[in-house]
């Protein structure tokens, strides 16, 4: 098989995981892996430190795709304009008069 036809499968391959990873709504690790780009090994240290929500059944570890979204995204940073406008605005309610 040559280079270029075995880079194919490996694409296909990617595809075909993420297609049926978007597909469910509870992944098993390696998937979870897959969906947050953390190693497998990582998500092991993660879930037995309980950093990131996730479930056990029968010896394995399954986490909710929702709730791994909302994992991923709870530690919002604003952008500096978003600082800007709050300042402004804390500024503008806490004037005081001299």
């Amino acid at each position: 098989m040559t280079a270029e036809i075995q880079q194919l499968h490996e694409r296909l391959d990617r595809i075909e995981k993420a297609t049926l990873i978007s597909a469910k709504p509870v992944l098993g690790i390696e998937e979870t892996a897959l969906f947050t780009g953390f190693s497998v090994r990582g998500i092991y240290e993660m879930t037995s430190k309980k950093r990131i929500p996730h479930y056990k059944q029968g010896g394995r570890v399954f986490f909710k795709k929702d709730e791994l979204v909302a994992w991923m995204t709870e530690r919002r940073i604003k952008t500096d304009s978003q600082i800007d406008s709050d300042a402004d605005t804390y500024t503008a309610i806490h004037k005081t008069k001299h």
